[in-house]
């Protein structure tokens, strides 16, 4: 069974954003350009769009356009170093906030991560991660 056309409409718009063609920022062509284009009615662009909406890749902006949304910021939290970077290829501003240092005795958890003995003293070190001066997350780090 064939995808409805409007779906197949938004899969395209979604590859042209994928691949760059239609960056995060940029405007939409209008819904008349899309009709256009994929030679269908207007409500058929405007449920393809709408989907967009749904799916948080696209925003409207009454009497401007509609426009590609910035992607969210995505950490990996297994990576043990890269939030800069990511957000930073994201085109937002990272930062950092020292809560705690401190030097502390090791719990059973992190002696048998760090390979240490228990109660072997460890530095603790709790960040509060901001994007765009936005708190987001906080991590702790425990390093030798």
């Amino acid at each position: 069974m064939n995808k409805p056309r409007y779906l197949q409409i938004a899969d395209t718009l979604i590859e042209r954003i994928s691949s760059g063609e239609l960056p995060a920022g940029s405007m939409l062509p209008t819904e008349g350009e899309l009709q256009q284009e994929f030679d269908v009615s207007r409500v058929t662009i405007r449920k393809a769009m709408q989907k967009l909406v749904e799916k948080d890749l696209l925003f409207r902006q009454r009497g401007s356009g509609t426009y590609v949304k910035a992607p969210k910021a995505q950490h990996n939290a297994l990576q043990l170093s890269g939030f800069v970077e990511e957000v930073s290829a994201q085109g937002k501003t990272p930062s950092s906030k020292i809560i705690t240092f401190e030097l502390i005795e090791c719990d059973e958890l992190v002696a048998e991560k760090l390979e240490l003995d228990l109660g072997e003293e460890v530095y603790s070190i709790r960040r509060l991660r901001l994007i765009d001066d936005e708190p987001k997350f906080w991590n702790t780090r425990f390093c030798l």
